[in-house]
């Protein structure tokens, strides 16, 4: 975008020196601010009358249109005053005395005579259509052909193609001299290759030379309304959608500001802040692609291009494609209720399903966590129905350990919530109060199972859980205290012999 602003003011002074040179050229930019008549040659129906147009061409220019009740009336009229003004342009020779051109009654009717031959009469259907009236129109044209007919006057003089390769050799010069100033502003200084602006320079220098002869008109008009003209309008446009993105930036900036610094702790988290950041980045890409999308639909319009045929066209497909995205319309839908509902955020680290990870993109269509072993697992955001977050405003670490039944378990509770506090004191910043000892959690099989609990900043539990459990380690060496291993108590039970019990001889009968 740095290199088209660039192009603006270089291409300025490219047409300032060209009109400097010669004052009958004529600056593209004063064409490209209006339809050009090529553009416009196409049959069409004023809001006036309803009449139809039809242009009266010469040399590939555009002179004025006519009009009809139809639009055969229209166009037979204009072919048949171009046939006749094209045999007299023929006639026209460089010496020879001035044309008569005047506009008179002839039989009721306006006519426009050339050295006395009738050009073409003016209708009430050309008045009504242009909002002039019969006499005004019949004066306005009537200079528009005597300014044709003293330009091929001109062209056919002596001296003239000199003259004009004189001027083309210019304006050739003064394009390798801007394009040669590009070149060392966009290599030198900006490390970027410059050939957008350098072609668009040479398009404006061919928009001019081809203007400077009469063979080349036909294609200085296509030139000017097939591709300068839009090329400018684009430029235009995305110069207004940068400005007003610029914009929109600046208020996201105002609406979602830096959190203050007097906030507490609590208040002052890094979900907090995730949070805001998320919702400005999706605001900005939500915003960004609404005003490329309108400034699209202006560039079309002012192109030519009829934006309620070519939204209609979209819509028809549209339908056909919104059929065949329905998932990702459902994936939308998903993205906008986890924003609202605040379920989690970029940098948040959640559980979905069997994943866990550290979320690291997050849009209206999809969701994607960074697991513990580096990979990059993506979620449709509407597969995300239960999601756990483990860095929600707080985090908590539960923390249990086994103690033997012949073991002082006041004393113990004790030492453990004085580990607790130390380990506090030397994180301050990470435990958020202090720690609370539940008591006795559970009698199990061959052990005492105590529980406490220390609440922690968002995503800090389980690095407070590996420094606490090295500390009680530690702490229960120190003080002799062993974690006791798993215990079975097995009883023998003897059969004492029968007294009295007689086993009769099998051999007996």
């Amino acid at each position: 975008m740095n290199k088209i602003i660039a192009v603006f003011p270089l291409a300025a002074v490219l047409l300032l020196l060209c009109r400097a040179a010669e004052a009958q050229l004529i600056s593209p930019l004063g064409q490209l601010s209006g339809l050009s008549a090529s553009a416009a040659s196409a049959t069409s129906a004023t809001p006036n009358s309803g009449a139809a147009s039809a242009p009266v061409v010469v040399d590939g220019a555009t002179l004025f249109n006519v009009y009809g009740r139809s639009h055969t009336d229209a166009v037979d009229r204009a072919d048949l005053v171009t046939l006749r003004l094209e045999k007299i342009l023929a006639g026209v020779k460089p010496n020879q005395p001035p044309t008569d051109i005047s506009a008179r009654s002839v039989d009721d009717q306006i006519c426009i005579l050339v050295n006395g031959t009738q050009l073409i009469s003016i209708t009430p259907e050309d008045a009504s259509a242009t909002g002039e009236t019969v006499a005004a129109l019949g004066a306005q044209w009537s200079d528009q052909i005597g300014h044709k007919i003293g330009a091929v006057r001109r062209e056919r003089g002596p001296g003239f193609l000199k003259r004009q390769d004189e001027r083309a050799a210019w304006v050739v010069g003064v394009a390798l001299l801007i394009n040669l100033l590009l070149w060392l502003v966009t290599r030198r200084l900006l490390g970027r290759p410059g050939w957008v602006s350098q072609a668009f320079v040479w398009l404006i220098a061919a928009h001019i030379i081809t203007d400077l002869y009469p063979q080349t008109k036909s294609l200085h008009d296509m030139v000017d309304a097939g591709v300068l003209r839009p090329f400018a309008i684009c430029i235009i446009t995305a110069l207004g959608a940068s400005l007003a993105s610029r914009l929109l930036h600046l208020v996201l900036d105002y609406v979602f500001p830096p959190l203050p610094a007097s906030l507490s702790p609590e208040e002052r988290t890094e979900r907090t802040l995730r949070r805001r950041a998320t919702l400005g980045t999706v605001a900005r890409i939500t915003g960004v692609t609404v005003i490329w999308i309108i400034a699209a639909l202006v560039a079309l319009d002012w192109i030519g291009v009829n934006p309620a045929t070519f939204l209609t066209s979209a819509g028809l497909l549209g339908v056909v494609a919104g059929l065949a995205a329905q998932d990702t319309m459902k994936d939308i839908v998903a993205g906008v209720n986890i924003l609202v509902d605040d379920r989690f955020g970029v940098g948040d680290i959640i559980e979905v399903g069997s994943f866990t990870g550290t979320v690291e993109k997050l849009n209206l269509r999809v969701t994607q966590i960074r697991d513990t072993e580096g990979r990059l697992i993506t979620f449709p955001n509407r597969h995300i129905e239960q999601v756990a977050n483990h860095t929600a405003s707080w985090s908590q670490v539960d923390f249990r350990v086994s103690l033997s039944y012949n073991s002082d378990l006041r004393a113990t509770m004790a030492l453990l919530v004085d580990v607790a506090n130390k380990l506090r004191d030397d994180f301050p910043q990470h435990i958020l109060t202090d720690p609370q000892m539940l008591g006795v959690d559970s009698y199990n099989a061959s052990d005492i199972s105590v529980r406490m609990m220390i609440r922690t900043a968002p995503g800090d539990q389980w690095m407070i859980a590996r420094e606490l459990r090295l500390r009680i380690k530690e702490a229960f060496d120190a003080e002799g205290i062993e974690i006791p291993y798993p215990q079975s108590v097995v009883h023998h039970n003897t059969i004492p012999p029968q007294v009295g019990l007689e086993v009769a001889d099998p051999g007996e009968s």
